[in-house]
């Protein structure tokens, strides 16, 4: 009498097809995870990007305006997002910083104008931290910075 050996391979090609369908889950899952959290950490980096270049934007827009911070002599008062803003330094070499909020968080600007003798060059340094200005070291804190130069190339 033979005896049929074959019995038991429908029950083996089900683990078998189970287990491949359960690692391309698994794997599928874990690529997904990750890409949430690489999103969610980019959240923060385009806050202090947008931070920073509402900051470099606001000096160049001062700076072509009402040529808000010469060479020599004394800097106009500026305003950003509404708010009147104290500038420091002289000498082609100023320096302000301003706080706004996104919904209910604060972000920071921290801007550096700087401009050579013949007012024929202007950098503008631009800083911009998911925080608010005077806050350091939290965790999660990011900070991003533009440089905008006039005309391109210009060094100081």
């Amino acid at each position: 009498m033979r005896k049929n050996h074959k019995k038991g391979i429908a029950l083996l090609l089900a683990v078998l097809i189970g287990s491949i369908a359960i690692a391309i889950s698994v794997g599928v899952f874990n690529v997904f995870f990750r890409e949430i959290r690489i999103t969610r950490g980019l959240t923060p980096s385009l806050e202090a990007f947008y931070a920073s270049d509402a900051g470099g934007e606001c000096a160049l827009y001062w700076q072509i305006k009402e040529n808000a911070f010469p060479f020599s002599g004394a800097t106009s008062p500026i305003q950003c997002n509404g708010e009147n803003i104290t500038v420091t330094g002289s000498s082609g070499d100023y320096s302000f910083s301003f706080d706004f909020s996104v919904g209910s968080n604060q972000r920071c600007a921290q801007v550096r104008v700087r401009t050579n003798g013949g007012e024929t060059c202007t950098r503008i340094d631009s800083y911009g931290t998911n925080r608010a200005c005077g806050v350091t070291g939290q965790p999660g804190m990011v900070e991003r910075g533009l440089v905008i130069t006039d005309p391109v190339g210009c060094s100081l």
